[in-house]
């Protein structure tokens, strides 16, 4: 599932780093006292074990940080946010529907 994303934002975590390990483009919000894991205590936003990542420190505040995300995310589109969350959007209606045809196949248990 995460080799079918255009991009991955996550705190640090296990899949954060299986998201970067298979390549995915992936988005870190580094913990508040990053100091304690080596991997993300890089002078820059990157990291050398993971080519694919790029670290978001905290700031003053979260607000700060996740405009910080929510900025770069608008930068980061050609197409324009409006049209990537719309694609999101139609993802994500399709998944639900698979699910819901799932849940009403006599097939599916719980």
């Amino acid at each position: 599932m995460l080799k079918n994303l255009d991009l991955f934002i996550s705190v640090s975590n296990s899949t954060a780093h299986l998201s970067a390990a298979l390549g995915v483009p992936t988005w870190i919000i580094k913990p508040k006292t990053h100091a304690v894991f080596h991997y993300w205590n890089q002078p820059h936003n990157t990291t050398p074990w993971y080519p694919s990542i790029r670290l978001f420190s905290y700031k003053d505040k979260w607000s700060t940080t996740i405009s910080e995300i929510k900025t770069a995310i608008k930068n980061k589109s050609d197409i324009g946010l409006t049209a990537v969350l719309k694609s999101y959007q139609n993802k994500f209606t399709g998944l639900i529907r698979i699910h819901s045809s799932l849940k009403n196949s006599k097939s599916y248990t719980s």
